[in-house]
């Protein structure tokens, strides 16, 4: 926006990087002008041309800012536990998560906690976060056993020394952080589960069942606001009581993982021994942007046929909110 003298016909939009050519993007008769699809943590510079008539202009000063907004992640992948089944994926789960969100245009800085964690270390890594603003966006991801407490009918994520950090608990730990908030959890059946019935088709609606119970209250909880009317967490949580369903040797990721990151730019089925190769498939509408649900719709259905077509099993990936364009990567 600009001040201006009513007697200016038009106004003429100059716009460049730091450092390069000032070069016309537009013109326009009001005293604003919007430019979108900028790149976070650039400097960029600006100025207005007021075009009296045919002949005569003047000329304001260069003007300059710098996109900011600092966006920042934990990345959690367990592998080490006292009091279930150790897991060997968990780890590359969320280096993978690290460099798919590295690679994003949006000023990231990422810590992550690998092989053994406790709470301690995740309440320590979240009280060191700083700097974020209302326009911030902060990214949790976790990869590891996770369970359902039917005394709490709760949710929890299942720790190295046997600890259980509740989904309540978490959501306190990031309420006072401001922004949006994004939680991907890929959490594995954790030994503490209810046990399975014997037969093969009562140990699938059993599995589903739980399976289910766990992901409803992971968002149930997230979905609780307070008095707030604003809705900062965007959450996608995938768990599976089938531990090889959910480690897969071929794949080297949690299968929820492993898709999710498919759609945010990283290798796909056809070469998952491969770097990171930038191919964002989730970005149906090509604008190099991967929203919020087109991750969803895109890791969804994958995920779904994945499981039923190596184990017959079902397992539903859940959002909350369903509909949401808030952009978690673009390039």
């Amino acid at each position: 926006m600009w001040d201006h003298l009513e007697t200016f016909e038009y106004f003429e939009i100059r716009f460049c990087e730091a450092e390069a050519s000032l070069t016309a993007i537009g013109t326009t008769t009001e005293n604003r002008y919007q430019v979108s699809k900028l790149d976070w943590n650039k400097d960029y510079c600006w100025q207005i041309i007021g075009h009296l008539n045919a002949t005569d202009t003047i000329s304001g000063p260069l003007w300059h800012f710098t996109t900011g907004n600092l966006h920042k992640a934990l990345t959690i992948g367990i592998t080490d536990y006292d009091t279930a089944s150790d897991l060997s994926l968990t780890d590359d789960d969320a280096l993978d998560m690290e460099t798919a969100l590295g690679h994003a245009k949006m000023n990231y800085t990422i810590d992550r906690l690998l092989n053994r964690v406790t709470e301690s270390d995740i309440e320590g890594a979240i009280a060191d976060i700083n700097d974020l603003d209302e326009n911030s966006l902060f990214t949790f991801t976790y990869a590891g056993h996770g369970g359902y407490s039917y005394s709490q009918h709760e949710s929890y994520l299942l720790m190295s020394d046997g600890g259980r950090l509740y989904m309540s608990e978490l959501k306190a730990l990031l309420d006072p952080l401001p922004g949006k908030k994004v939680i991907i959890i890929d959490a594995c059946e954790s030994g503490n589960f209810t046990a399975l019935p014997d037969s093969e088709q009562a140990m699938q609606i059993a599995a589903r069942e739980i399976n289910e119970r766990f992901n409803r209250s992971v968002i149930d909880i997230f979905k609780t606001n307070g008095r707030t009317t604003a809705q900062p967490y965007h959450i996608m949580t995938a768990a599976n009581i089938s531990q090889i369903s959910w480690e897969n040797t071929i794949l080297k990721n949690g299968i929820f993982s492993f898709f999710f990151l498919d759609g945010i730019g990283d290798v796909g089925e056809n070469n998952p021994d491969q770097p990171f190769d930038s191919t964002f498939n989730a970005d149906t509408d090509s604008n190099k942007a991967v929203t919020f649900s087109e991750a969803f719709a895109y890791t969804a259905p994958k995920v779904e046929t994945y499981v039923n077509n190596l184990m017959g099993y079902h397992q539903s990936v859940q959002i909350y909110p369903e509909a949401s364009d808030l952009i978690i990567t673009h390039w």
